[in-house]
């Protein structure tokens, strides 16, 4: 029995240094850098420039506040993105107007970033695209030309495109601030067969130009 129990003690003991050790557990792969891509968000203020149109009243305008919203969605260096742009008060002088009329822009655009690293703090960026370019007009009550004893409100819109560029900069991974200028013109109106008032506003409208420069604060998730 003895001599039994030795010869099993000592075949556990020779198994124990032969058989091969555990494989250690298999290492977690650290994320990718520059593997971040997601949606960007932005509200800004800013002002419009060198502006210009087919009507001599729409060129060469003193600037005044904008302001504006942008969101998009990147798939690495490529994306998407909307930009909502107002100005409330577009100078345009006109003894037809009761006020300066409001221009807006709704765009979509193609974007492309620079650099879509996560840990990169400064992401310039280019973007292009169309959409439509909105005229708000207060139309005077002279009869002659309205036939109407009351100011006329007229919105008008035409088919537009736009080109810009700018600077993403983050301080931490989410909060940062969002710098763009970026170049606006509608199409031309060939075609006046509306009211008076409308017409108005549609040659105002037609072939309108204008760069707008913003800045604001933006987001990433």
């Amino acid at each position: 029995m003895l001599a039994t129990a030795i010869v099993a003690a000592w075949a556990a003991s020779a198994f124990a240094q032969t058989a091969p050790a555990p494989a250690p557990p298999a290492a977690v792969s650290p994320a990718a850098t520059g593997e971040h891509f997601g949606w960007t968000a932005a509200g800004f203020i800013g002002s419009y420039f060198g502006s210009g149109g087919h009507a001599p009243a729409a060129n060469d305008l003193n600037g005044s506040t904008t302001f504006g919203g942008q969101v998009g969605r990147m798939w690495r260096h490529v994306g998407a993105e909307f930009i909502a742009d107002f100005a409330p008060t577009y100078k345009i002088d006109s003894i037809a107007l009761s006020e300066h009329p409001a221009v807006n822009t709704y765009m979509g655009n193609v974007i492309g970033i620079w650099s879509t690293r996560y840990q990169n703090y400064v992401q310039p960026y280019g973007s292009a695209g169309i959409g439509a370019i909105q005229m708000h007009t207060s139309v005077l009550p002279a009869t002659p030309l309205t036939g109407s004893t009351s100011n006329i409100k007229v919105s008008q819109s035409r088919f537009g495109w736009n080109v810009g560029g700018g600077m993403f900069a983050f301080a931490g991974h989410t909060v940062g601030i969002r710098a763009d200028i970026r170049y606006y013109k509608a199409t031309t109106a060939n075609t006046l067969n509306g009211t008076p008032a409308e017409d108005l506003t549609e040659a105002l409208l037609s072939g309108i130009n204008f760069w707008r420069g913003n800045i604001g604060v933006a987001f990433r998730w």
